[in-house]
């Protein structure tokens, strides 16, 4: 049963019990001067008696009630180990298949940036202006020097492809 299932009888049957009890002290009250008769007597004692154990059947309800709900947060918690233990899990198993992944693309980016120094460096050579490398600081620092001792090279032209 939900909790509202059970809370909703159990706080029907307080309603009708102080109802009940709200007859039982009218009684009482009156006869407080007077003795009350065995049956009166009786009949307080039975109505005690029954206020007795539906509070417990009300006590008992609210226990299972927040039995149910830990017992729901427990399972909640539960199920979020397991999640997480099997997302680990996954992990693991997945991490050798990605690190041989990133070696081969670490391998193929090396390669192609070989490759395309490689190429740049054959279209400079093939290209023959007479132009420094700029990657070889030894090439540029000649070639300041010699525009500087010739000082009829024009620079200008050298860069924009001509020559003198």
């Amino acid at each position: 049963l939900s909790v509202r299932q059970q809370i909703v009888p159990a706080l029907s049957v307080l309603i009708v019990n102080y109802t009940w009890s709200k007859k039982m002290t009218s009684i009482v009250s009156s006869a407080k001067g007077q003795k009350l008769t065995r049956s009166e007597e009786k009949l307080v004692r039975q109505e005690e008696e029954k206020k007795r154990l539906e509070e417990e059947e009300i006590r008992l309800a609210a226990e299972r009630v927040e039995q149910e709900r830990l017992d729901k947060l427990r399972f909640e918690e539960d199920e979020r180990k397991r999640i997480a233990e099997a997302d680990k899990a996954r992990k693991q198993n997945e991490l050798p298949e990605l690190i041989q992944i990133l070696e081969r693309n670490k391998i193929a980016v090396a390669k192609m940036n070989k490759n395309l120094r490689e190429m740049n460096k054959w279209q400079r050579y093939m290209r023959c202006d007479g132009t420094p490398d700029p990657a070889i600081s030894q090439a540029i620092n000649t070639f300041i020097n010699l525009t500087k001792e010739n000082p009829n090279v024009d620079v200008k032209s050298l860069f924009e492809g001509g020559g003198t």
